[in-house]
């Protein structure tokens, strides 16, 4: 799943795909004027399970079952938007991280994912935020909430509360993301960028 997702992209190798969407990450977050900390933490789609980590032996079968090594082995599993149950020692992890990062004050507001689509990345940082417990702002996932379907499911499973909507930084918006080359072809094969107006909550 990981290896067709990367040729997606027009990549073979991992070694290669990470370091150049961080590049696009720094250089898309220094156009914005914003500062940044990356955590380098595995993609769900690239996270070993505890089992191979625990039973070595396992890796001989690699060569067989590739996706056994893996927490989320194919799409429906990555985007079931439910968390595997060994990445709950990562949210743990995850949360001691941020919470050595944001600072301790009543004006801090933290900004999160509300997970539509149910990409098992976008859901570990939506519940890591609410543990966090400082007062957050959940976007809609783009291009995920392309499907009203798919963002109705998300807003189904916690008491969200629409805050505001941004309908006038849609140019703006295009131009940030034109900068993840990597990532357009598979996100959007026909390069053409929709337009989706930007939506925020919060959590009553």
């Amino acid at each position: 799943m990981a290896k067709r997702y990367m040729q997606k992209c027009s990549y073979a190798d991992a070694r290669k795909f990470f370091p150049d969407r961080k590049k696009e990450d720094i250089q898309a977050l220094k156009h914005s004027g914003c500062d940044y900390i990356h955590l380098d933490f595995a993609d769900a789609a690239w996270r070993k399970s505890s089992l191979f980590h625990k039973y070595p032996l396992l890796r001989s079968f690699l060569s067989y079952i590739p996706t056994l090594a893996h927490v989320y082995p194919n799409e429906k599993k990555e985007f079931s938007g439910r968390l595997s149950n060994d990445d709950y020692g990562l949210k743990r992890t995850i949360k001691k991280k941020l919470e050595m990062l944001i600072p301790k004050s009543s004006k801090t507001l933290l900004f999160a994912p509300l997970g539509v689509g149910g990409h098992a990345d976008h859901v570990l940082l939506q519940e890591t935020a609410q543990a966090i417990g400082i007062t957050t702002i959940y976007w809609e996932d783009f291009p995920y909430n392309i499907s009203r379907q798919a963002v109705k499911t998300a807003l189904n499973k916690k008491p969200f509360h629409l805050k505001f909507k941004i309908f006038d930084n849609i140019s703006r918006k295009q131009t940030l993301i034109k900068f993840y080359t990597s990532q357009i072809p598979a996100l959007f094969p026909s390069s053409n960028i929709p337009v989706v107006t930007e939506k925020y909550y919060t959590i009553l």
